[in-house]
């Protein structure tokens, strides 16, 4: 969901400057309709655009920076929640797309449902995501092979 999000961004901000361009260039041509007004459209599109992909980008910066320096190894979702002022569903999208990037080193706590260090993790983790591994060959969660010591 969030890769539509930021490919919504970019495409309204490539079609404000297209219609950035489109306003400068039509009044010179008469074979091309517009109006030099049709910039303004183009310059709220290109402002949506950057906006957006800022706020993708400081949501993660804000997430990992909180992350790294919780005090304790556990924090509930709701809590999580509260403090960064981001809806619980959104939240749990944000930390599996940055588990998915190998960015976070965290899991959900089977029991609690809390978000989880890695570090908390006594036993092996998976080199990517995080998620405490088993016996099984690959982790469940992303797939990658776990690591023979």
């Amino acid at each position: 969901m969030r890769e539509n999000h930021f490919i919504w961004f970019i495409t309204s901000s490539v079609l404000g400057i297209l219609f950035i361009i489109w306003a400068s260039i039509a009044p010179s041509f008469t074979l091309i309709p517009g109006d030099i007004w049709m910039i303004i459209p183009g310059i709220i599109l290109v402002v949506i655009g950057l906006l957006g992909i800022f706020d993708s980008i400081v949501s993660d910066r804000v997430l990992l920076k909180y992350i790294s320096t919780m005090e304790n190894e556990r924090i509930s979702l709701t809590k999580l929640s509260i403090d960064l002022n981001i809806e619980i569903s959104d939240l749990r999208e944000l930390i599996l797309t940055l588990r998915g990037q190998g960015k976070l080193k965290v899991f959900f706590d089977e029991e609690t449902g809390e978000v989880a260090s890695s570090t908390l993790y006594q036993g092996m983790t998976c080199s990517l995501c995080g998620q405490p591994l088993s016996a099984e060959q690959f982790c469940i969660i992303c797939g990658t092979e776990k690591l023979i010591e």
